[in-house]
């Protein structure tokens, strides 16, 4: 699908264009895409032969578990929130943030299902599958860390628990675990995966 490339040329039926009210004559009224797309979609499974479905397929996956967690209990009270920045968050407010390292996630009120909610799409390069909660920690919390700037990197092949490569910068995995107590764990789970098939050579017209 990289090294193939196709120009693919359709007539749309006249009735998906959009009229231009100012010019009801005119021949170049752009179309519909929203009608347009199920029809590009059709044409390209028949040409192409495409053939998919969703099944479950056992596939690396993190759980998360607290060892000796440095959490501070949150106010109920306080919004939840979970933000990226470089170090901006009080001090005084967070006993374990790490302003030295420049760039902090801050987290106030929240909690650990909410955060394993939220690390897919803090850390899509890092974390591509759902984060299975086993803390045992109850209630909203309070707390920091900073991955020295491998939140949104691509991580290569370190994967969790594997050593950091010797440039200075430490992994989601060892910040969370050094700086939080939360320690991530890989495991085989079964996941929703695309399976699909799609023919080289399209039909001819």
């Amino acid at each position: 699908m990289d090294e193939d490339h196709f120009d693919i040329i359709a007539k749309a039926p006249a009735e998906i264009a959009i009229e231009d009210t100012d010019n009801p004559t005119s021949r170049s009224n752009p179309l519909n895409l929203d009608a347009i797309r199920p029809m590009l979609q059709a044409l390209l499974i028949s040409r192409f032969r495409i053939e998919f479905h969703m099944e479950d397929r056992p596939l690396n996956a993190l759980t998360m578990t607290a060892r000796n967690a440095k959490l501070a209990k949150a106010d109920p009270s306080e919004r939840t929130t979970c933000i990226e920045g470089t170090g901006g968050a009080d001090p005084k407010n967070l006993k374990n943030a790490h302003y030295s390292f420049g760039r902090v996630v801050t987290c106030q009120n929240v909690s650990m299902a909410q955060f394993v909610e939220l690390l897919p799409r803090m850390a899509g390069a890092y974390v591509q599958t759902d984060v299975l909660n086993k803390t045992g920690l109850e209630g909203g919390w309070d707390f920091s860390f900073s991955p020295l700037g491998l939140l949104n990197q691509q991580a290569g092949n370190d994967g969790p628990g594997q050593p950091s490569e010797p440039n200075g910068a430490i992994s989601l995995s060892e910040a969370l675990m050094s700086q939080v107590g939360l320690k991530l764990d890989t495991e085989k789970r079964p996941a929703p995966v695309l399976v699909d098939k799609i023919e080289r050579t399209p039909i001819e017209n």
